[in-house]
């Protein structure tokens, strides 16, 4: 007789276990219902939903909130207030929507929660990426460089972007990109303060990229990722690699094939040309 009550009581246990875990399953279902309809603009049907899928399970957090939701899209403010109380709590809350503080406000209800801080705004503007690198300068060089070369992308008439960039640069074993960014900073804005900057950060770049030894012995060290190849195999036509590494390797043949005289500044016009050749070779 006790096994028959025991094994009685089991079924009941465990009927009781399924049942619950279907009307959760079920308030899930009914909760994604809603929010389609939420999405689709029908609140009536939206609420509808969310409402039975509440009932069915009053403790789920991500029911009461999209609830909460609809109630503050349908202006039906102290419902969503209501609906919220039920479970909030003394922790922060995730107001992912960022709604919840202007529903109580349009309750007139004081909010006494705490909700935690909203996630910040990746930049998506040339504008929003040349205030956030301007931010990063002091904490994150690297990021902040980034930062100024995408708002560069976005904006490629804004010259601040290439004073700060050609900035960074030069702090860098990077020093071609310091040149290039100065010289096109000096190009859009020829006159000023900050020209003279650049002029001035163009002269230590070119001399810590281009070191003179003496005796007809130079050296470059303009970037890190420019290519290596032997003079003798060096083959124009399949001149085919990436930019710094194209405008270095002409840079190593241009100063390999110089005359007797000597490297001059008056040289950088040729190497330039040379560049460009074997850069648009077959474009």
């Amino acid at each position: 007789m006790k096994k028959l009550l025991w094994l009685f009581s089991a079924l009941i246990i465990c009927s009781s276990n399924i049942y619950g875990q279907k009307k959760v399953e079920k308030a899930v279902n009914l909760m994604r219902e809603g929010t389609v309809y939420l999405d689709k603009g029908d609140l009536k049907n939206g609420i509808k939903s969310l409402k039975k899928a509440f009932k069915l399970d009053p403790q789920n957090k991500s029911i009461a909130y999209e609830l909460a939701y609809a109630y503050y899209k349908n202006a039906e403010y102290k419902k969503g207030v209501e609906t919220l109380e039920k479970i909030l709590g003394s922790e922060e809350f995730d107001d992912y929507k960022g709604f919840i503080p202007d529903l109580y406000s349009k309750a007139g209800i004081d909010f006494k929660h705490k909700l935690k801080p909203p996630p910040k705004k990746e930049p998506s503007t040339a504008k929003e990426f040349n205030e956030e690198a301007k931010n990063l300068m002091s904490t994150d060089k690297e990021k902040a460089l980034a930062y100024f070369e995408k708002a560069i992308d976005l904006d490629p008439k804004e010259k601040e972007n290439y004073y700060y960039a050609a900035k960074l640069y030069s702090e860098t074993p990077e020093q071609l990109w310091a040149i290039i960014y100065a010289e096109i900073y000096i190009l859009l804005e020829p006159e000023g303060t900050r020209s003279e900057e650049m002029k001035e950060l163009l002269l230590t770049s070119y001399k810590k990229g281009i070191i003179i030894k003496g005796g007809g012995q130079y050296e470059l060290k303009l970037s890190n990722r420019k290519a290596e190849y032997m003079l003798q195999n060096f083959d124009p036509k399949n001149f085919k690699v990436n930019f710094e590494q194209s405008y270095v390797t002409t840079y190593e043949l241009c100063v390999d094939r110089l005359n007797e005289g000597g490297f001059r500044i008056s040289n950088l016009y040729f190497m330039r040309k040379a560049f460009i050749g074997y850069w648009f070779r077959g474009k």
